[in-house]
């Protein structure tokens, strides 16, 4: 009998001890912190807005015109340190896309996302992300595979910490005859895998007022905002 009641109380107190553990791992779950939002220095790195039309020219005369057909927010979940781990506190951050379209109607993005804290996500602390997409129409002009980066930036000048290439900035530069100011090179690191035949986009040149002003391509072919 005393080893039957021995045995009870062994059990009773392993899974009394078993539950308070499990309460005690509970007592602070990972927790949605909520959202972070781009700033309005930030969001306005972005000039576009939607309905607007902007021109490219290159020193032969020839002119590509798009469109702006959206711009919208979305709030992805990222967890503390990067990664899926959905134990971790998370934050859900704005992630917006500006979406243009060209003449053939071809559809390219722009997309900034806001910056999280130190404490969150250390490495990429207070920079925004920024990746860019962005190329010819193939219906009105030979083959030229687009331009597409991801980079790290802030609000006050353009620089790059952890991927991307290297971010030029010119005080002025002049493409195809005219001057643009506080202009930056953001440059294509990875090259498609058929450039052997087809030209591509080296080179966007950006403007945090006008946005994109420029373009190189591999052949030296050059086009600048009319």
């Amino acid at each position: 009998m005393k080893n039957n009641i021995l045995s009870f109380v062994i059990i009773v107190s392993t899974i009394s001890f078993s539950q308070c553990k499990k309460k005690g791992m509970s007592a602070n779950p990972s927790q949605n912190l909520g959202q972070i939002k781009l700033a309005n220095g930030e969001f306005n790195m972005v000039p576009y807005k939607i309905n607007d039309v902007f021109v490219f020219k290159n020193s032969v005369g020839d002119s590509i015109t798009y469109k702006v057909i959206s711009r919208s927010s979305y709030f992805p979940r990222m967890y503390q340190g990067g990664g899926t781990d959905d134990t971790k506190n998370s934050y859900d951050v704005e992630s917006n896309e500006t979406v243009f379209t060209d003449v053939c109607g071809k559809n390219y993005i722009l997309r900034i996302e806001a910056p999280l804290s130190s404490n969150f996500l250390p490495q990429d602390s207070g920079r925004i992300e920024m990746g860019i997409e962005f190329g010819f129409p193939d219906c009105k002009l030979p083959k030229i595979l687009p331009f597409s980066e991801t980079f790290l930036v802030d609000t006050n000048k353009f620089y790059n910490i952890i991927h991307g290439p290297s971010i030029l900035f010119y005080d002025s530069l002049n493409l195809v005859n005219k001057v643009f100011y506080s202009v930056v090179e953001l440059k294509n690191t990875y090259p498609p895998t058929d450039t052997a035949t087809y030209d591509f986009v080296t080179s966007m040149f950006y403007n945090k007022s006008k946005g994109i002003v420029g373009l190189r391509t591999k052949k030296g072919n050059t086009w600048c905002l009319k």
